[in-house]
C-alpha cells in the first residue's frame, strides 16, 4: 500500500490545477497521469492475498483485478 500512497500522494489540488492550467500543461500532465496508471495497475496484479490466493496472482486475473 506504500507504493500506491507514494503515487497518488502528489495528486492534490495544487498539482491538478497546474495539470489543466493549459494545453501544454494538460499534455504533460495526461502522460504523467497514465504512466502512474500503468504502475497503479502493476503494483495492483503484485499484490497477493494470501487468504485469498495463497499462490499470489496469475497473468490471467489481472482483467479480473480491474473490475473492482
Amino acid at each position: 500500500m506504500d507504493e500506491l500512497r507514494a503515487i497518488t500522494y502528489k495528486y492534490g489540488r495544487p498539482y491538478l490545477d497546474a495539470g489543466l492550467s493549459s494545453l501544454e500543461a494538460m499534455n504533460k500532465f495526461a502522460l504523467h497521469f497514465w504512466e502512474d496508471v500503468a504502475e497503479i495497475y502493476d503494483v495492483l496484479t503484485r499484490m497477493r492475498n494470501v487468504e485469498r490466493n495463497p499462490t499470489g496472482f496469475d497473468l490471467n486475473d489481472a482483467p479480473t483485478l480491474s473490475s473492482w
